[in-house]
């Protein structure tokens, strides 16, 4: 008997929904989770498009008088609320409300965490290409510094201060007549020459021995005519005088450091740097 009432209900609701087919819920339809639908189970959906079109015979009142009505309709056409003990109706009304809430609940969070995951990995693609960047351009330019015309100018003039010969007195003896009084400081005169002369000849020694060589800077490094070096036990620095007088940029500059040959110029310039390196660099 019970069976049997369920089942006249049922073509009830069937017959009640047919009779209101020609109106619609565009406003439900619109807020509606298509991508929850599609993925929900066979069981779940198979009933969704009777529900819809009860649905959208409530655009007026929304989903407070879809429920209005489907309490109702178990009022009416059921022994929901007084066929079972009291209370019992309530609470599997909340059983149901509360499946459903940790359902959407869940799924909300999912999706949320899918959102995040995805921002991560976009940040962190965006940190890696920049961090690559970064070092495409430091490897560009390995230790070779710009300098302005008035830098290369004030380079030009140090070289020249350095390269030029030191002054000297005169030499030649002294005019001076010695007298029996001096003969004790001339003994002593003498003696410092001899001295001084063993000292000049050592000197004279050191420099044949310098010849040819490259004479070192303040710096620890050299001058040539091209470039300037300086160099200390942590890191060695090499200045390139442009040679031109209008501005330059960074983008200008070209340098190719390889482990054994260096080219240091401008574009559409002769480059002032084109040679082989003493030994190779690591």
């Amino acid at each position: 008997a019970s069976s049997g009432l369920w089942r006249r209900l049922l073509v009830d609701i069937l017959r009640k929904l047919i009779r209101n087919l020609n109106r619609w819920s565009r406003k439900l339809i619109r807020n509606l989770d298509w991508q929850s639908v599609l993925m929900a189970s066979e069981a779940e959906d198979r009933f969704d498009g009777l529900l819809l079109r009860l649905a959208e015979e409530h655009t007026e009142g929304g989903i407070k008088e879809l429920l209005h009505t489907f309490f109702g309709f178990l009022r009416r056409k059921t022994d929901f609320y007084t066929g079972v003990n009291r209370g019992e109706a309530e609470k599997v009304v909340l059983e149901a409300f509360r499946k459903n809430e940790a359902l959407a609940l869940k799924a909300k969070r999912e999706k949320e965490r899918e959102k995040e995951r995805k921002e991560r990995e976009k940040e962190e693609k965006k940190r890696k290409e920049k961090a690559a960047s970064i070092r495409t351009t430091t490897d560009a330019q390995p230790g070779i510094m710009e300098v302005t015309d008035e830098e290369a100018a004030e380079i030009e003039r140090e070289k020249s201060e350095k390269s030029a010969p030191p002054t000297s007195p005169p030499d030649g003896p002294s005019a001076t007549p010695a007298t029996p009084s001096s003969t004790q400081e001339n003994a002593t005169d003498a003696k410092e020459n001899k001295s001084s002369k063993v000292k000049d000849d050592s000197e004279e020694e050191e420099d044949e021995d310098a010849k040819g060589k490259l004479k070192p800077n303040s710096g620890n490094g050299g001058d040539l005519p091209n470039y300037t070096w300086t160099q200390t036990l942590q890191e060695a620095e090499v200045r390139v005088p442009s040679g031109v007088t209008f501005p330059i940029k960074g983008r200008d500059v070209v340098v190719d450091f390889q482990p054994k040959h260096l080219k240091v110029g401008l574009k559409g310039h002769e480059p002032i740097i084109d040679g082989a390196l003493y030994n190779k660099v690591m």
